[in-house]
């Protein structure tokens, strides 16, 4: 097996994503709803149109992958595997244990190559340890296929909801300055921006005086682990320039349940806490990030780009079946990104932003790290998340995904492994 390795990845193919995952057994051939682990068959769980789309890719050696499947693995016999295996939207690759490191990279270059050449994959896929050794960077193909213009290094893809590492950063840096507490209410920080506005029935404004009580009392802490109720964001959002346009739209809204007892994920929570960055360093949330995050890290080739103004290396988000079918997902993007998602970087700058991180030039505090790096019990159903403060994690890894129309991406950081 790979001894240490992060993993990062872009994809603007309109495909599923790519995940890397560690599985110690060799798999065979496998038939279509049944997976042997530990020499012990589990089922596929899922619904049956879901196990009909499941599409065996590859099955030779100890390299097997699935696309477009949505459920759990189950013991034949009924009895659940503790950990179980997800596949969600992704292509999740099963490695055999038995390679030396070489051969297992080599094994995944191969495994990209046939992804491209299938129209599977564009994008690129970085592995690294120790922080800087680059095990594997690979580029293939069409930031731009009307142009011809090619993936590389400078390719700036759409990070959707990978840019939420970059706001949960920024409200941690103003934790470890004492400008806030995560225990915090949001109210403290957004009591102007969260006065509700009543109407007539013909939509005529009557006061702006009207106070959301319940919303303010939503701690910051909440909207970072998805269990505020903030829901999502609403109304024209395509046409909104700032976090607190956005907030404009859905002033009305109450919590969609009892904050803190209840996880649902929520887009326009991260709205929230990008307008509480504003509010509290008395910067813009563009420039806090570019400033605090970006430039400290030496992240060169990000931005949160307005969608009017994107360069020449901005890669095209491509949707559709095949690709006779090909479609730009222009028409969805939002005017700028928000706190919450569509900022476009390098697969470089997120090295970049992992080494950062793992090297405590963006969080000083120890105990902040761990905050981005613990699995927490976020709710009162018991029932454990895969989420730390913000960021997702899972077995020995911690950063997050993102998926959007015509583009998927994950960064992992494995900091026990270099």
């Amino acid at each position: 097996m790979i001894p240490n390795y992060s993993l990062n990845f872009s994809d603007n193919s309109g495909a599923h994503s790519f995940q890397l995952k560690k599985i110690d057994q060799n798999v065979a051939h496998l038939p279509i709803n049944v997976i042997s682990i530990d020499k012990i068959n589990y089922k596929i769980k899922g619904s049956d149109e879901e196990i009909a789309r499941l599409k065996t890719h590859i099955s030779t050696g100890g390299l097997v992958s699935f696309g477009g499947f949505s459920g759990s693995l189950q013991e034949n016999q009924g009895i659940v595997k503790k950990e179980s295996v997800i596949f969600k939207n992704t292509i999740a690759t099963i490695l055999a244990p038995t390679k030396t490191e070489a051969e297992e990279i080599n094994a995944i270059q191969l495994h990209i190559e046939k992804l491209s050449k299938n129209k599977d994959f564009s994008g690129t896929v970085i592995i690294a340890k120790n922080n800087s050794d680059t095990l594997l960077e690979t580029y293939t193909g069409f930031r731009n296929i009307e142009l011809k213009k090619l993936n590389d290094d400078n390719t700036q893809f759409n990070l959707a909801s990978m840019t939420k590492m970059f706001t949960i950063v920024g409200i941690l840096q103003l934790m470890e300055q004492k400008e806030l507490s995560l225990d915090d209410p949001i109210g403290k920080y957004l009591s102007k921006e969260l006065s509700l506005v009543e109407v007539d029935p013909n939509g005529k404004h009557l006061s702006n005086e009207i106070t959301n009580e319940n919303m303010k009392k939503v701690t910051i802490h909440q909207l970072l682990t998805h269990t505020g109720g903030a829901g999502k964001i609403e109304g024209n959002y395509w046409e909104i320039e700032t976090p607190k346009g956005f907030i404009e739209n859905t002033k009305n809204k109450e919590p969609s349940f009892i904050p803190g007892t209840q996880c649902s994920y929520s887009n326009l929570g991260f709205v929230l806490l990008g307008a509480i960055i504003e509010n509290v360093s008395k910067m813009d949330y563009y420039t806090y990030i570019q400033e605090k995050i970006f430039n400290v890290a030496e992240m060169k080739n990000s931005n949160y780009q307005l969608k009017t103004m994107q360069s020449s290396s901005t890669a095209i988000g491509y949707m559709g079946e095949n690709s006779k079918e090909l479609e730009s997902n222009h028409r969805f993007l939002p005017l700028r990104a928000t706190p919450a998602g569509c900022s476009y970087s390098t697969g470089q700058d997120l090295l970049a932003f992992s080494n950062a991180l793992q090297n405590n030039k963006l969080l000083k505090v120890p105990s902040s790290l761990e905050l981005i790096q613990t699995n927490l019990q976020v709710t009162t159903d018991l029932h454990p998340t895969n989420h730390a403060i913000g960021f997702m994690t899972g077995d020995g890894w911690y950063g997050h995904t993102g998926d959007y129309e015509g583009a998927n991406g994950e960064l992992r950081i494995y900091p026990k492994l270099g």
